[in-house]
């Protein structure tokens, strides 16, 4: 079933003109980039590895290269679908990256390993970041976006949480811990949640 999925969606993706938006086509340079050939890429999907076929410009002013449709599928200098760095995002944040590659390939037969897995968990958890630095920046800076009246929700839950973290040994100097021996082995993290 995987293989059939994967058939019928490279001939989906490969369908129209692979990106092509014409002789040329604006960079962000400011130049114009212009159409070279059409080049295919290899792509790994939660229904397999699919060959996709697209229209490759080159801009003389700056030698940049742009796929049009490497945008539209959000691969660009990914060889991985959206869907597989999603799974792997989260089975990256539940476990070890070694355990996370191993239960993609149980769970959902797709084979990526876990320095893979490592990577693409810390390059969205590093997105993520910087998104809520900005929102914190301008929450201090007061300019929150207040919500009409009726997108107020009815009730608002916090839960916090806090559990221990192995670290390495310079981190728990001077610290006492819950064994026997009175050392710690652990350093507490502390999770805060609001929600709807």
């Amino acid at each position: 079933m995987l293989r059939v999925g994967g058939t019928l969606l490279e001939r989906l993706v490969n369908q129209g003109e692979g990106g092509y938006q014409g002789p040329k086509v604006p960079c962000d340079c400011g130049g114009m980039a212009r159409f070279v050939e059409y080049r295919t890429k290899q792509v790994r999907t939660i229904l397999g590895k699919i060959t996709v076929r697209r229209a490759y410009y080159f801009c003389g002013e700056c030698h940049q290269a742009q796929t049009p449709l490497d945008k539209t599928l959000d691969v660009v200098g990914s060889g991985l679908s959206p869907g597989i760095r999603r799974l792997s995002c989260r089975v990256g944040a539940k476990e070890s990256f070694a355990l996370g590659n191993e239960d993609l390939w149980e769970l959902a037969s797709v084979e990526v390993n876990a320095k893979e897995v490592e990577r693409i968990s810390e390059r969205v958890g590093e997105e993520i970041m910087g998104k809520e630095h900005e929102r914190r920046e301008r929450v201090f800076s007061g300019k929150v976006v207040v919500l009409p009246q009726q997108a107020v929700p009815k009730k608002v839950y916090i839960a916090v949480d806090g559990t221990g973290v192995p670290v390495v040994p310079k981190e728990r100097l001077g610290r006492r811990g819950k064994g026997e021996d009175g050392k710690a082995r652990t350093r507490e993290s502390k999770l805060g949640c609001v929600f709807t």
